[in-house]
């Protein structure tokens, strides 16, 4: 009977998705692994987060969307505090305040607020008129909400996950459609403004990353060193890579962040082309699932939900990889469930417990 009901559970979910997520998880795991030999414990934590994400993601999958709605301005009120303490009780590290010491492992608020700001705009567009683009007037209230967190997160500061989160959102915005008008207001905002955020708003090394991105080999032991270290473990990977746990540049530490940001870098060395290619396949196929999940669903709200899971996905494996290649700054974005981190893969899973949600409500009619 036990084995039976089990049986009756897991039908409902998809095989493949769940084979997708198994494959880059086991892919990350592997990689970390080949990185932690001086620090042997962090392919040992992973395994445990791995272990607490499935919990959650199991967990989230049989939540119904219309009561996560109901959780989501609750859950930006706590963000909002935690954000705030993070400036009083927060662990530095690399002089940025972003994480809080909760005892048993570092909780950052800012990679979870992804969740609450990214599904607070999908609700919101999904109430708006099908086919309505935005005026001016109706992208403020989303300007509103979005910029004292955003804000908060930017002065740890977390420039990467700032930007990332906001380029999702553009994402959606850009989905449901924009006058003309407006985004050509916008563009001239933006492009009026770059002088001031520059001079005034940038700190020093976040100016020296984007100079380093134009020119990387004019300070290739400081700011540009990364990048080349970077390419250099690609690059050496060649077709069929150097092997597992072979590659120079990771075994003799020249890579730096080498299991965290740049762990693309340590596959890519180690299987080559053909190990990187797979794994970019594979994300291929679990993003294209996503969004075709979003054009077959029976409401907006759903549909939306999955165009930001997917434009989630989708933006950090575009530039965590064109970051490691040098077709990006480096501002510190995680590659979602190869990278080490526990709040990076709870906050993936997430994701993809509620697209699971979406996928087995699909089915029941």
């Amino acid at each position: 009977m036990k084995i039976s009901f089990v049986y009756e559970k897991l039908k409902s979910f998809n095989p493949f998705f769940l084979s997708y997520i198994l494959i880059l998880q086991g892919i990350g795991w592997l990689s970390i692994y080949s990185t932690s030999f001086e620090k042997p414990f962090l392919f040992k934590q992973q395994l445990l987060w791995i272990l607490i994400s499935w919990i959650i993601f199991f967990i989230i999958s049989y939540i119904k969307i219309t009561f996560i709605v109901k959780t989501l301005w609750p859950l930006f009120l706590f963000h909002m505090i935690c954000l705030s303490l993070i400036f009083i009780l927060g662990k530095e590290v690399d002089s940025a305040k972003r994480w809080l010491n909760l005892g048993f492992f570092y909780y950052q608020p800012s990679e979870t607020l992804k969740i609450i700001l990214v599904l607070l705009t999908a609700h919101k567009i999904s109430q708006r008129p099908l086919r309505k683009p935005f005026d001016f007037m109706n992208l403020l209230p989303f300007f509103f909400t979005l910029i004292p967190p955003l804000f908060l997160v930017f002065l740890q500061p977390d420039l990467g996950t700032a930007g990332i989160t906001l380029i999702i959102i553009a994402s959606l915005i850009l989905f449901q459609g924009v006058e003309r008008k407006t985004l050509f207001i916008f563009s001239a905002l933006f492009i009026t403004s770059t002088p001031l955020i520059w001079s005034f708003i940038l700190k020093p090394y976040q100016k020296s990353r984007v100079l380093s991105f134009i020119k990387p080999g004019k300070d290739p032991q400081g700011t540009g060193y990364n990048v080349i270290q970077s390419k250099i473990a690609i690059g050496s990977g060649q077709i069929f890579g150097k092997g597992f746990k072979k590659g120079t540049q990771n075994k003799l530490q020249f890579l730096p962040e080498r299991h965290t940001d740049f762990i693309f870098s340590v596959l890519s060395e180690e299987y080559g082309f053909l190990g990187s290619s797979f794994v970019l396949s594979v994300y291929f196929l679990m993003i294209v699932f996503i969004f075709n999940l979003a054009r077959s669903t029976r409401d907006r709200l759903s549909c939306y939900f999955c165009l930001a899971i997917g434009s989630f996905l989708m933006w950090h494996v575009v530039l965590n990889i064109s970051m490691v290649m040098g077709l990006f700054p480096v501002v510190g974005i995680p590659l979602p469930l190869l990278s080490y981190g526990g709040s990076n893969l709870i906050t993936t899973m997430t994701f993809l417990g509620i697209a699971t949600s979406i996928y087995k409500d699909k089915n029941l009619f």
